[in-house]
């Protein structure tokens, strides 16, 4: 199973996920960061699909991809699992407190991307500490 990050995180959190879980291969879980095997500025329409059919879920800053119609179907019509790390005005996350978000919610990120049946989408704020099925 692979993990993607898109580009509104750091490539550096990505590959930091990575070497944790190289910690634990039986559990099979691959790390990346979509510049890893994209170019920058890729548009979604392209990368979408392609993490699809590489079994990939993907961890996200950008709830656009949610509020756009035509995003949002491209992700079910390609039976993707989508976490979307939203952040509250008030509430601004900087590198680390986006790490510590992704790092306090990781098992349950990774049990959802293993055993929920595809198409999926979870949300987390930066105000609340749990994931929220959409």
């Amino acid at each position: 199973m692979r993990l993607y990050f898109d580009e509104n995180f750091a490539p550096a959190i990505a590959h930091g996920f990575r070497e944790f879980e190289k910690g634990r291969p039986s559990e099979g879980v691959d790390v990346f960061h979509l510049t890893d095997e994209f170019k920058r500025g890729t548009k979604d329409e392209i990368w979408l699909p392609q993490v699809a059919s590489r079994h990939g879920c993907i961890l996200t800053q950008d709830i656009n991809i949610h509020r756009s119609g035509i995003l949002w179907q491209l992700c079910q019509d390609n039976k993707i699992g989508i976490f979307f790390f939203n952040q509250a005005r008030k509430h601004k996350f900087d590198y680390w407190g986006w790490t510590r978000k992704v790092f306090a919610n990781w098992s349950e990120i990774k049990r959802i991307a293993k055993s929920e049946q595809r198409p999926f989408g979870y949300t987390i704020g930066s105000n609340n500490d749990k994931l929220r099925r959409l």
